[in-house]
Parts: C-alpha cells; structure tokens; sequence
C-alpha cells in the first residue's frame, strides 16, 4: 500500500512538473500554434493543486489554516517581488541617475491586481482560501452535484463576467473559473475512469466547436490564450480536456520519465513550485531581451531557472541548518523552500 502512495505522489509531482515546464514554454513566447499546444499549463497546475488538497484527510480549517496559505504564497511572492524591483531601482539609478519604474504599477503587483507574471499567485492563493467550500460542496452535494454546479458556474461566467480592465471586481471575478478548475481536481480521485472519459470527451467538444466558430471568422489563428483574461470557455475547455488526458496517462507518463531517468528532475522542480516559478520570472525576462532566439530560449531559461533554484535551495538548506527554534524552522521552510 506505502509503494501504491509514493507511486501515486510521484505522478502527481510529475503532472505539476509538466505544467511548470508549460508555463515556462508559453513565456518564451514562442509561435501561435506551439503556446496553443502548450496552453493547458495553468489550467493544469489549479487542477493538480485541487487532486493534492484532496490527498489530505479531513484538515483542520481554523485561523491557522489561512494564515499558512498566505505566508505560503504572499510571502515568497513580496519577498520576491521587493529583490526583483530593488534591484531593477538600483540598476536604474547606477546607470540613468533616476528612476523610471511607475509606483502605482508596481504597488498593483504587490496587491496582485495586475496581469504581470505574478498574476498566477492570485489564482493560487483564492483557490487555496476557497478549499474549504469545496470540501463542504463535496460533502453535501457530492460528485453529480459539484459537476452540475461547476459547468453551470462555468457557463453563466461566460454570459455574465466583468470584461478585463484594472478593478478590484475584475480581478476577484476573473479567478471563479480557476475555482471550479480546482474543484473539479478535488473530485477527480473520486471518479470512475468512465466519468472522466464523458468530462474529457465533453471538454474538447466545446473547445472543438469555440475553435472553428471563433477562427472561421477570423484572419489569423485565435488560440485559447486571447481568451484567457477572462478565462473564458475556449479556454477553460482546452485547460480541463488536457488535465483529464494527463490525468489519465500520468503513471504511463510517469514510467517513461523513470525510464529516461529524469523523473526526480519533476519530483524537485515540483516540490518547489513557487520558487521555481518566482525565478524564472527575471531570466525569462532576460531571455526575451532578443539574448537568444527561438527554442533555445526555452532551454535557456529552463537551465539558468534550475541553476539558480539548486544553488538558492543550498543556501537556504544551510541557513536552516543553523537555526534552533522550530517555531522559525518551520516559518522558514514554508516561506523559503515551497
């Protein structure tokens, strides 16, 4: 049974690892029909974070709860966001003697009412403090109940949402899909493989028929990315068709990593999801500063991102050494090696 677990955990770690190297594909910002191919990668990792939270049996929501969610997620994300910026002040300083960064741009950021990388924390952080009505929704209404609620959730969103724009609302509505997504994992491990067959199988219907019905009156390729702020139906219905496909293959997917010998490699990025992903963020920058061109700043930005993350996960693991109090070993582990 122990083998069944850890097998099942590392599937898991390799689904969220191929959605981290999604993500990281779509900042290169590579051709219309690659990002579209790529797509899923958001979509996936809420998917995954929904399966995870449903690995944990009955926990307990108090204050404690919340407050481990934001220090999780605000606070590698501040921390972050005040080193990236600083040094970008410091830089401009040295070589302009003045400052062009705009302070109500950046303050946005911070608050995560923007579209800048960092948007992503804003999904994370909502789905993780709605959890415990998913659980709830779960226990009461149960799977036909949730997917009932959650494709109407979905559909009514498509009539009825905010258009994008620089409000509060804006920012809090656009995350309901992300919501649904998460709650949709939750149930996963619950259902038959028939049942999730009919989710797939529905999914890429409605993303069949949203694709030829957008692109037959459109000059150029329209892919699910233009549709994602809002994430709208073609592109929530591409995202959930392929988490239901990887979900499906992950232990075949799993065992060909093994097999290459480099599924601890997606174990690791995996582990340190948050920080992995702050990273990339200023060597993606620098790799789409015209540096390197074409697939070679994938791998640019895939070598320089693992590089950093080794030697800051070194550093930390050798500052925690030193440190006594368990109250701030666990403060730090959470905040630094997430």
């Amino acid at each position: 049974e122990n083998m069944q677990i850890n097998k099942r955990d590392i599937s898991i770690d390799v689904l969220r690892g191929i959605a981290l190297l999604s993500i990281v594909v779509t900042h290169v910002l590579p051709p219309a029909i690659v990002w579209q191919f790529f797509d899923f990668n958001v979509c996936l990792i809420v998917f995954i974070s929904g399966v995870s939270f449903s690995l944990h049996s009955n926990p307990k929501i108090d204050v404690g709860f919340f407050v481990k969610r934001f220090k999780r997620i605000l606070c590698p994300t501040w921390i972050f966001l005040t080193i990236y910026f600083g040094a970008i002040a410091v830089s401009e300083l040295l070589l302009r003697g003045s400052l062009q960064m705009n302070p109500y741009e950046i303050a946005k950021i911070y608050l995560l009412q923007s579209n800048w990388y960092v948007w992503v924390m804003r999904v994370f952080l909502l789905t993780s403090l709605f959890s415990p009505l998913t659980m709830s929704l779960y226990k009461y209404i149960g799977i036909k109940g949730i997917y009932v609620f959650g494709v109407l959730s979905l559909v009514v969103f498509e009539f009825y949402h905010i258009e994008s724009n620089i409000s509060f609302w804006y920012f809090l509505t656009m995350t309901i899909p992300y919501i649904i997504i998460f709650t949709f994992g939750f149930v996963t491990r619950y259902c038959s493989k028939s049942i999730i067959l009919t989710l797939m199988f529905i999914s890429f219907c409605v993303y069949a028929i949203y694709y030829f019905k957008i692109n037959n009156s459109s000059d150029i390729l329209l892919i699910t990315n233009d549709f994602k702020t809002p994430p709208l139906l073609y592109y929530t219905s591409f995202g959930l068709f392929c988490s239901y496909l990887l979900w499906l293959s992950k232990d075949n997917i799993t065992k060909f990593l093994q097999f290459l010998r480099i599924d601890s490699y997606f174990s690791w990025i995996s582990q340190h999801t948050m920080w992995f992903y702050l990273i990339h963020i200023p060597v993606v920058t620098f790799a789409n500063s015209k540096i390197v061109s074409g697939g070679g700043k994938f791998l640019f930005t895939l070598f320089f991102t693992s590089l950093v993350l080794y030697l800051y996960l070194l550093a930390i693991k050798f500052f925690v050494s030193q440190i006594k109090s368990d109250k701030a070993l666990y403060n730090i582990k959470l905040i630094f090696l997430g």
